[in-house]
């Protein structure tokens, strides 16, 4: 929140991360109408669009993929 007279900086203009590291996220495979989801880890934190890494839990295999949403990763981007 802003105080009145407090001076707006790019830090405080800034979108909170919809996507923090280490976070718990759900991975979202889509392909025409079928949609599959699956746990991850997020390696790395970002922004609503922004392409971080993340852990499969199943296989512990490392991708990459979009954030699509507060905690929702697209795989096939």
């Amino acid at each position: 929140d802003l105080s009145p007279g407090q001076v707006l900086t790019p830090t405080l203009a800034q979108a909170p991360l919809a996507v923090r590291p280490g976070q718990g996220v759900t991975l979202v495979w889509r392909s025409g109408t079928v949609e599959l989801t699956a746990p991850a880890d997020a390696l790395a934190g970002g922004h609503l669009g922004d392409i971080i890494g993340i852990r499969r839990l199943a296989d512990q295999q490392r991708v990459k993929g979009q954030i699509i949403g507060v905690g929702r990763v697209l795989l096939n981007y």
